[in-house]
């Protein structure tokens, strides 16, 4: 079984591969400099940051997804640049793909994570709930947490895995798999891009009204 089919199978499973390399450390480099000047939450950079630009629409990665959602034709419904720096910032365990403005189909959606530095145990890596996504979207409440971001309202499993990446390499998960991150414990900041690709039809709106923030992948 190829290395692409293999992830695509542990995909469906437990709801999350690992992949990588994307980049080599030349590109990381630059990566790492220009993205490491930019606030500690960034909201859709790849409209405003043409080396984040670039990264949404590298093959090694939009190839995979296809494979994974069945669809050769995507777009980014939304990406997140996230700069984690040393200290008490943590993102509340979450399902990607629901929140109270619109809810992706799991069959025609995706997150990929890429790890532009590091992201190890210290650092603050994604640990995940392997499996989780069986189960469906779970309802949401506003975690007591600077921001106040949306986490999984009711009891949790408690068999975490934490998911290590080395810079140049990163994650694809199912829309519904359940997933956080602890504080970074290092002294140097954590630089992640979580990328959410939609397939045409995967995106429904809670207004009703039909999505019209999508960006085609070129």
């Amino acid at each position: 079984m190829s290395d692409s089919c293999l992830r695509v199978q542990l995909f469906a499973q437990v709801g999350y591969a690992s992949f990588g390399p994307w980049a080599d450390m030349e590109r990381l480099k630059s990566l790492q400099v220009a993205l490491g000047t930019h606030p500690p939450v960034l909201t859709n950079p790849h409209l405003v940051i043409p080396e984040v630009a670039e990264l949404v629409n590298l093959s090694g990665i939009t190839d995979l997804v296809s494979e994974c959602v069945g669809d050769a034709e995507l777009w980014v419904e939304n990406t997140f640049l996230i700069t984690k720096p040393p200290g008490e910032m943590k993102v509340p365990p979450h399902q990607d793909g629901i929140n109270s403005r619109l809810i992706l189909d799991p069959q025609r959606s995706l997150t990929v994570w890429l790890a532009i530095s590091p992201a190890t145990v210290e650092t603050g890596c994604l640990h995940v709930s392997p499996g989780s996504h069986h189960g469906g979207y779970r309802p949401t409440v506003q975690a007591d947490l600077p921001g106040r971001p949306l986490t999984i309202d009711g009891p949790l499993v408690d068999d975490w895995v934490a998911v290590p990446a080395e810079a140049g390499h990163g994650l694809v998960m199912d829309s519904r798999l359940i997933h956080y991150s602890p504080p970074n414990l290092s002294p140097r900041p954590r630089i992640g891009l979580n990328i959410r690709y939609v397939a045409p039809g995967g995106v429904t709106m809670r207004d009703g009204s039909e999505p019209t923030h999508l960006t085609r992948i070129i």
